[in-house]
């Protein structure tokens, strides 16, 4: 059997306030394999978005283990986790976070922009390469209000890609997008994947769902047999 790229164990996680509502994850469990495409699905509320941000270490578990490349990532430090999201870790939301005033190649950038260092010519080749990737070539110089949302969006993607890590996680990456650009949006995550990236993704929407290599049902915390 195939070791898991990404396991998560028995994941509990509670939000502070919240004491009298059931915990967001009572006791998740699941693992990705390297060069799955997996998309959680489940009602609103039901935890899926807490998970992959558990997975992708955005959040911290309350407990149970998280487990990268055979590593328990809850006893890593801040640093190391650091390190780990600029490397292997890429994640792309539902808003792509963009900065105004910066062009598309420029937001493709922001990770490695430092102080005044300059960019080192490698990292620009990487972020020329991704905006081909998602294709945007012949707008590195636009600004985002010069862009479309689904542009916007492929820009958030080539970002997350710019370091080349191992996994994409994608929190509805599609949700605030039309029917034909969220398309267009899978068939690129589609093609992100064929190129050996692990794609982890959240969506509400089957059709979206359905295009996933997997599809992994939460339910009141909890991961479920999916009856699909």
């Amino acid at each position: 059997m195939q070791t898991p790229l990404l396991e998560a164990r028995e994941i509990v996680k509670s939000y502070r306030g919240e004491a009298a509502q059931a915990p967001a994850l009572r006791g998740a469990s699941l693992s990705v394999a390297e060069g799955e495409f997996v998309c959680i699905v489940g009602r609103s509320g039901s935890g899926k978005s807490t998970l992959l941000n558990v997975l992708s270490t955005l959040l911290k578990a309350d407990s149970g283990e998280l487990v990268y490349q055979g590593r328990d990532l809850t006893r890593a430090t801040e640093t190391e986790l650091n390190r780990l999201r600029g490397s292997d870790f890429g994640m792309v939301f539902q808003m792509h976070h963009l900065l105004p005033y910066l062009t598309t190649l420029e937001n493709v950038l922001l990770p490695f922009m430092k102080g005044l260092s300059p960019i080192p010519e490698k990292r620009r080749e990487r972020a020329r390469e991704v905006l081909s990737l998602v294709g945007l070539a012949s707008k590195q110089d636009r600004l985002p209000g010069q862009l479309s949302g689904g542009e916007q969006q492929r820009v958030a993607i080539a970002r997350a890609l710019a370091a080349g890590p191992s996994v994409l996680f994608a929190d509805e990456p599609t949700g605030s997008l039309d029917k034909t650009t969220g398309r267009g949006i899978m068939e690129l995550l589609k093609r992100i994947n064929a190129t050996g990236v692990t794609v982890v993704m959240v969506s509400h929407d089957p059709e979206y769902a359905a295009q996933a290599s997997r599809r992994i049902t939460i339910d009141d915390g909890l991961v479920v047999p999916d009856a699909a």
